[in-house]
């Protein structure tokens, strides 16, 4: 009996996932997402305080991107967090350029604030996994 080896490249592309989240998935007010590769993005009837939890496979990181953000800074801004929700924070955002952000685990959270009079602003955010090693 002969035995392949089979490339790493091709492993990682047998166990990916493909993202089955629809367009109404990415425009809720937070929750949990668990899709290799997905997108966060604004809608007019959100709360003030949206959290949403990215939590992929053990063994894999996430990259976050925002290719654009243009914010109200004085009213509302997103927040990046490099973990669950009370852990360490890259920061908060209200514009800014091609963000890009990678995690130190298999959990990222982003939080999206705004007053109460603020209406909700355009953006998108996209993420995916990468494997640890």
């Amino acid at each position: 009996m002969h035995l392949t080896q089979v490339p790493d490249t091709v492993k990682l592309l047998q166990t990916t996932t493909v993202s089955t989240e629809s367009d109404e998935d990415a425009r809720k007010c937070g929750g949990v997402r668990r899709n290799f590769s997905g997108r966060i993005s604004s809608y007019s009837s959100w709360e003030p305080k949206c959290t949403w939890t990215i939590l992929l496979e053990r063994g894999y990181r996430i990259v976050l991107t925002i290719p654009f953000l243009s914010l109200n800074c004085n009213e509302e801004y997103v927040e990046i967090i490099d973990g669950l929700p009370d852990s360490t924070t890259f920061g908060k955002f209200c514009s800014g350029g091609h963000l890009v952000f990678r995690s130190s685990s298999n959990v990222m959270t982003v939080k999206y604030y705004r007053s109460s009079n603020q209406p909700v602003s355009s953006f998108d955010i996209f993420y995916y996994g990468r494997p640890s090693a």
